[in-house]
């Protein structure tokens, strides 16, 4: 039920987009491709819901131009020497940031991943290939050999059930037996 009423929404949303792009592009038509381009988005990518809900909870205030105009240069310069050595200590960071490559990063990882241990234990498994084969044909042989033990012990539970059932019987008759003979003892004497 839920997914149906998600489809349609879906749908009520690409029809309201198709709708404002057929119309001009005010504001309105404007704010709604961009609302279901964010919807999409959160469709897609649900990791992006918690940075919507810290952007929601720790809201960024950008300052008024009348808050900026309030506050003098002289303050603005001793704010920025006060902190020059930390901003010039990450300026070389904010440039590597600003001029990465999403290749180098992926080659670089590749390399890296090729240089690890990765690559080792997989040349390692390759050469003990045959053990682990061997290890695995004992390993079957003990699994079919337990499965043999359980169904021989289950089997001797069962015929254990079954003799002791007929000792049971066996002493029923028994005792009927003896309640017989010494029902007939007891009329005897009665004479």
């Amino acid at each position: 039920m839920d997914e149906g009423i998600t489809n349609l929404s879906q749908r009520v949303a690409k029809l309201q987009l198709a709708l404002s792009n057929v119309q001009d592009d005010s504001i309105i038509s404007q704010m709604t491709m961009v609302k279901s381009r964010v919807r999409d988005l959160r469709e897609k990518h649900p990791e992006l819901k918690t940075l919507f809900s810290l952007a929601d909870r720790f809201p960024v205030q950008k300052p008024s131009r009348t808050e900026e105009a309030s506050i003098p240069d002289s303050v603005k310069e001793e704010d920025l020497s006060l902190h020059y050595d930390a901003i010039m200590g990450m300026r070389r960071d904010m440039i590597e940031v600003v001029n990465i490559n999403a290749d180098s990063v992926i080659n670089d990882i590749s390399t890296r991943i090729t240089q690890t241990r990765l690559s080792e234990l997989t040349q390692t498994n390759a050469s003990h290939n045959v053990q682990i084969k061997e290890l695995y044909r004992y390993y079957t042989m003990l699994v079919v050999k337990s499965m043999i033990v359980s169904e021989k012990y289950v089997q001797y539970a069962l015929d254990l059930n079954e003799f002791w059932l007929r000792m049971d019987q066996r002493l029923m008759k028994v005792r009927h037996t003896i309640e017989k003979k010494e029902r007939q003892i007891q009329e005897l004497n009665k004479y």
